[in-house]
């Protein structure tokens, strides 16, 4: 995986989004990992809509998200646009953290790098290790590269707490399937959430946004900050504002959501 991100990587960006293209049509007629699963989850949400092309994009995006990552390390070209951020940036300067909630969607792995880079913002990223060692090493090296601080989901809740009392914006994903969550709505099907966003908010005092990534054509990114939420101080409550707010960004494009994950699982069904 690593070699063949860093060959793409290596091309222009046109042609590897046309590699890209290429590969998603792979992956959907020849090599169909998850296909199965994909269908399944776009099909319940999108009732109706045909699931191919939606699905074909979606894992064209997320190959070239990850080429774009690796290219931005070593020939930075993309050109980025920022929405409503001055609220955060102010936040920084004045050394109080935040916390920010955002997900899968568009080239997501850009989201914190442009943050760092671009807007100077102190970005502590909740995220999973991969299970690799060799790709783990080479990833994580990536992200920090642009002076992220990673924390891993499981373990890191007072470090992530400290983190925010420190002035840094933690930043959590919270659309993937969480075993120890809370179950709350998801495109009108319950879904295991982490509640961690939540009590971290409750014990920190601070305010959490929304972020999300989209795409706006070949090389062009616009990343977009949504005002705090109402935080109700009931934990299923707000963990279900977040749900919704997840659920909000994914309908704007569902095209550019990673669909090939469990999201729904609970025991043996999607």
């Amino acid at each position: 995986m690593t070699l063949a991100l860093r060959f793409l990587a290596r091309l222009p960006n046109w042609l590897s989004w046309r590699v890209s293209g290429g590969l998603a049509w792979v992956w959907w007629w020849v090599v169909p990992v998850r296909k199965k699963l994909a269908v399944r989850n776009f099909s319940a949400a999108f009732p109706g809509e045909k699931p191919g092309p939606a699905l074909r994009q979606s894992v064209r995006s997320m190959i070239e998200g990850y080429v774009e990552f690796v290219r931005e390390n070593r020939t930075p070209s993309l050109k980025y646009r920022f929405s409503n951020f001055e609220m955060l940036c102010a936040r920084a300067k004045d050394g109080k953290g935040a916390l920010v909630l955002t997900g899968h969607g568009g080239a997501w792995e850009l989201l914190g790098r442009a943050c760092a880079k671009e807007l100077n913002l102190p970005i502590t990223l909740i995220v999973r290790r991969p299970a690799s060692a060799r790709t783990r090493d080479w990833v994580e090296r990536l992200r920090e590269s642009s002076g992220m601080q990673l924390l891993p989901p499981e373990g890191s809740f007072f470090d992530a707490c400290q983190a925010v009392r420190e002035g840094r914006v933690v930043v959590c994903l919270l659309d993937q399937r969480h075993n120890g969550g809370l179950k709350v709505p998801f495109f009108d099907r319950p879904a295991k959430t982490s509640k961690g966003l939540a009590l971290m908010a409750y014990r920190t005092g601070v305010p959490v946004f929304g972020a999300w990534a989209f795409r706006e054509g070949l090389g062009h990114h616009h990343f977009v900050l949504y005002s705090a939420f109402d935080m109700s101080g009931d934990v299923g409550e707000d963990t279900a504002s977040f749900a919704a707010f997840t659920e909000a960004r994914i309908r704007e494009c569902p095209a550019h959501w990673l669909w090939l994950h469990a999201r729904w699982r609970d025991g043996g069904e999607v």
